[in-house]
């Protein structure tokens, strides 16, 4: 029994670390006991701290929350039309106008009041009842009688009502979710912890409004209401600055250039109307106004509040409830979802589990930093190297552009470096890289260090035929925003979609055009009327898409491949792909000149003179694609050597001779 009624306590540990102090010294400095307060210095103490409540932030009144329901740019344009129409003495169109605004500012007035009210169900969050000792008496009292140097007991089930310093437990787990967001509930004892232990480490404490999962405890009150850590969040959570919802911003400007636009042509019509057309001051007037109320569109805020209105309500329904109107407007503008872990990571070790290229998943099997385990897409294995040149190209980046390394050690796999690039390492090497013959395959020469600027690291290196080449890895949306290819297990296509869209445009505006002046094709009267009811491509010509669109991607593909696997960088390779697929389309042309007829003859390479300058003019630009320095830039091209302009158009030859040889099997079975 603690009957003492001394001044009340004003002493604390530095900082306030109540967890860092021994049990028996928080009891000293509280100047309290195992027999817990006496009644009456309770009762003093209660006065002084005050009740152990939230401190409840000032509700507005009914007047100013109404009236905040017509703090709108919308609801202000409302009002002046409403304005100009009772000045125009239109009274219809003026009632059905105050009657929107008074219905949008009736729903918002319900559906704040609403909010309002459920808001003051998180201050129940404390438990009404605690079980504390007072003079030596277990006495069950309401929880906003806590006071710093109560001694309450826990048990299973019980809502914390205080922070509490721990001065006994047995098997005590308690829930912090609430303050902390772990899922697992901490296990309770009665050591101190270091002062600057984060609040989840603080195992000697309890804090208010967590839940007791199991066990048994003793802890002496040490602060209450708003002094408390659930208290000092309720005050951060108070003190968040308001901003307004992208639909509001985006509205908000919208209806101010509206509305600047409108008077501006208000204005000019009133001057037209009264200085040049000398209209009476009063019709002048009447007609800007007319032009303010046809122009502002009444129905939109009306519109806005009601889908708001539903949207709230089906949250509502859902269990959550949105304060404002407008907010529920957000959840259909959010782009980034921030979550903290659940659990813990026991050995600070990281795995790489899956790897995304640009058309395939592949899952990766093992864990830690044992180098073991496989890869597979679909629940069949794949071997990077051998089947899957993105994957093997994505795993031995992440090795060159980092700077862990991973060795043994006694039988254990152990990292010198970042968790997060051992991971990268460990992945590389269930691949089938080997650290040290890859780094000096690909030696570094250049590095920029990962900074929190930045967000990313980049290496440059050099190939065995001395190209350079650089490794990116970082956040996300950080290497995504600098990327323009995409690669896949097929090589991507094995284009970028810059150097796609080049192709279409210089494909389109000079072979496409040149067909525009083809002279009508020898025998075209002879042939029986087209079915004006059949499809724009008949069996035919779609079986010539196939064919010749097969023949372009197993060109454009196999040079690709070709140039990949004789050690050619990834840019000059793409460069010989593309040139490829245009001198296919181009030598295309001349066999197109004739559906059927042969091509193998003077007049159809050199009859149609736009064609000529088509092809010329197709030349220039594919030239200035590979040499020019800014086109190589923009569409990361390389300069290439007469070796490989031979083989592109042994290509575009071959492919025209197999599209003559397709029409002379189709001549010899009688035509289409």
């Amino acid at each position: 029994m603690n009957p003492r009624a001394g001044p009340p306590p004003t002493r604390e540990p530095p900082g306030g670390a109540w967890h860092a102090v021994g049990a028996a010294e928080v009891l000293k400095l509280l100047d309290s006991g195992p027999d817990g307060l006496g009644i009456p210095e309770a009762a003093r103490r209660l006065g002084l701290h005050g009740p152990n409540q939230l401190p409840a932030p000032e509700p507005p009144g009914p007047l100013r929350r109404l009236l905040r329901q017509f703090d709108h740019v919308l609801i202000y344009v409302l009002l002046a039309a409403a304005g100009g129409t009772a000045l125009l003495r239109i009274w219809l169109d003026t009632a059905v106008i105050l009657a929107v605004v008074a219905i949008n500012a009736a729903i918002g007035f319900v559906q704040e009041g609403k909010a309002e009210r459920a808001l003051e169900a998180i201050r129940g969050m404390l438990s009404p009842k605690a079980l504390v000792v007072r003079e030596g008496q277990r006495r069950q009292v309401p929880a906003a009688e806590l006071v710093p140097g109560d001694v309450v007991r826990l048990g299973a089930g019980d809502r914390v009502s205080a922070d509490l310093r721990l001065v006994q437990v047995k098997d005590l787990r308690i829930d912090e979710a609430v303050l902390t967001g772990e899922a697992e509930a901490v296990e309770k004892d009665t050591e101190p912890v270091a002062a600057g232990a984060d609040l989840g480490d603080r195992t000697s404490m309890a804090y208010s409004g967590t839940l007791v999962t199991a066990g048994q405890g003793l802890g002496v009150v040490v602060a209450t209401g708003g002094r408390t850590e659930l208290g000092r969040i309720s005050a951060l959570v108070g003190e968040v600055q308001e901003v307004t919802t992208p639909l509001l911003r985006q509205v908000d400007r919208f209806g101010r250039s509206l509305s600047v636009a409108i008077l501006a042509v208000a204005a000019v019509t009133f001057a037209v109307g009264y200085g040049w057309r000398e209209y009476p001051l009063g019709e002048a007037f009447l007609a800007a106004v007319s032009l303010v109320v046809a122009a502002i569109p009444e129905g939109l805020p009306a519109i806005m509040s009601v889908t708001l209105a539903v949207g709230v309500q089906g949250m509502a329904r859902r269990n959550a409830i949105i304060r404002r109107l407008p907010a529920v407007e957000t959840l259909g503008a959010v782009s980034v979802i921030c979550s903290d872990k659940t659990g813990t990571l026991t050995r600070n070790e990281m795995t790489v589990t899956s790897v995304l290229t640009g058309d395939a998943r592949y899952e990766v099997s093992g864990v830690g930093y044992e180098p073991r385990g496989a890869f597979s897409a679909g629940g069949r294995e794949v071997d990077p190297q051998g089947e899957a040149p993105a994957l093997a190209e994505c795993l031995r980046a992440g090795l060159l552009c980092n700077d862990a390394r991973l060795r043994s050690q006694e039988g254990l796999w152990v990292l010198d470096g970042e968790p997060t690039e051992g991971a990268l390492v460990v992945a590389a090497v269930k691949a089938g890289f080997d650290e040290r013959e890859v780094e000096e395959r690909f030696p570094r020469v250049d590095v920029i260090p990962f900074g929190s600027a930045h967000k990313f690291m980049a290496t440059r290196h050099a190939d065995p035929r001395g190209n350079a080449f650089a490794c990116v890895k970082g956040a996300p949306e950080r290497v995504v925003e600098r990327c323009v290819r995409v690669r896949s297990s097929r090589g991507d296509l094995p284009l970028s979609p810059v150097q796609v869209l080049w192709v279409n445009m210089v494909t389109a505006v000079t072979l496409g055009i040149a067909l525009a002046f083809e002279p009508p094709e020898p025998g075209v009267m002879r042939r029986p009327p087209r079915d004006p009811g059949r499809a724009i491509l008949s069996g035919f010509l779609l079986w010539r898409v196939v064919f010749v669109s097969a023949l372009l991607v197993g060109g454009t593909f196999g040079h690709f491949v070709w140039m990949r696997q004789d050690g050619l960088d990834l840019d000059t390779s793409r460069t010989i792909a593309i040139n490829t697929l245009v001198a296919g389309q181009l030598c295309y042309l001349f066999n197109s000149r004739y559906i059927v007829g042969s091509s193998l003859r003077w007049a159809a390479l050199a009859g149609n003179r736009a064609a000529l300058l088509a092809v010329a003019a197709l030349l220039v630009f594919q030239g200035a694609f590979t040499y020019l320095a800014p086109l190589q830039e923009l569409f990361g091209t390389a300069p290439i050597g007469a070796a490989e302009w031979g083989r592109i158009l042994g290509f575009g030859v071959g492919l025209f001779l197999l599209v003559e040889l397709e029409k002379l099997c189709l001549r010899g079975r009688g035509g289409r």
